[in-house]
């Protein structure tokens, strides 16, 4: 997984920032034949987030690939003094 964050600024009491996240896995390969290449699913995801400070909040949500189940990104902006 990466994830890449920019251009962070404070908009009112909320937090803008540009947000990339890359979710890559090596796919089953029990029944794959013998000597095959490994498959390799990847997901991308990029966008514009406003965050409201103090509240964790789902930014990316996808399906995992190789389960019935699925995975978040949570943000939870913190303001520094």
């Amino acid at each position: 997984m990466n994830i890449d964050a920019q251009f962070a600024r404070e908009v009112g009491s909320k937090l803008s920032l540009y947000l990339s996240a890359e979710v890559s896995s090596v796919a089953d390969i029990k029944d794959a034949p013998e000597n095959s290449q490994p498959t390799l699913n990847q997901n991308k995801w990029q966008g514009q987030v406003l965050v409201p400070v103090g509240k964790a909040t789902v930014v990316f949500s996808s399906d995992d690939l190789r389960s019935k189940g699925a995975m978040q990104l949570v943000v939870t902006a913190t303001l520094l003094q």
